[in-house]
């Protein structure tokens, strides 16, 4: 078996995280569970998407620290991690209104 040096795991790390972000429905995900906590259906019925591929995207969140689950009965509970995300989905905001103005405009959102 063969160990990676810290400094390469953290790199990894950091592209499992980016690439955790790299997709609208990744996304409208996270932006849906900006308030109340809730069960895989409101999650899928708020960010617009199917349960199968909710579920497959909120257990990625789970691990990556950007959602948290708790059990509620037979039901599990899905909330944002609030403490660390939303300053990240503010960091982004205010990057895209500060530095990056004419993303909007440009052909890499046609991708």
């Amino acid at each position: 078996m063969t160990f990676m040096s810290d400094k390469v795991v953290e790199i990894k790390s950091h592209v499992v995280l980016f690439q955790a972000l790299a997709s609208p429905m990744r996304v409208r995900i996270l932006h849906a569970l900006r308030e109340p906590a809730m069960s895989l259906t409101q999650t899928s019925d708020e960010a617009g998407v199917k349960q199968t591929n909710a579920s497959h995207n909120l257990r990625r969140r789970v691990v990556c620290g950007l959602i948290t689950v708790a059990r509620l009965g037979k039901s599990r509970i899905y909330s944002l991690s609030k403490e660390t995300v939303l300053p990240i989905l503010e960091i982004m905001a205010n990057h895209l209104r500060k530095s990056a103005g004419s993303l909007p405009n440009s052909d890499l959102l046609e991708r």
